[in-house]
């Protein structure tokens, strides 16, 4: 799971104070990572808040050689489908837009 790094190492999170990007690259990897995650949380009393949550899919399509960005919604954190972004979408973070 993750993306691979130059050094060998795999990137799979970004975790900043109360938030965490999960980092994949394949649909397969993302259920795997998100059920990881939810599980971890679980341990400490802790649910992932899908209101607060957003997918962002780029991929690249090999045919037309360009990224496409998918929106199909794929996967839940505390039994809620968490909604998916578009490129052009805008995501309010801590009342800011941005």
């Amino acid at each position: 799971m993750g993306v691979p790094l130059v050094s060998g190492l795999r990137l799979n999170h970004l975790a900043f104070a109360d938030d965490v990007a999960l980092v994949t690259s394949s649909k397969r990897g993302t259920l795997r990572l998100a059920s990881q995650f939810e599980t971890g949380l679980a341990k400490v009393g802790l649910l992932p808040n899908t209101t607060k949550s957003a997918k962002l899919t780029i991929m690249v399509n090999s045919k037309s050689k360009r990224w496409v960005c998918d929106k199909t919604p794929y996967f839940k954190l505390a039994r809620n489908v968490v909604p998916t972004m578009g490129v052009t979408d805008v995501y309010r973070y801590l009342g800011t837009c941005g």
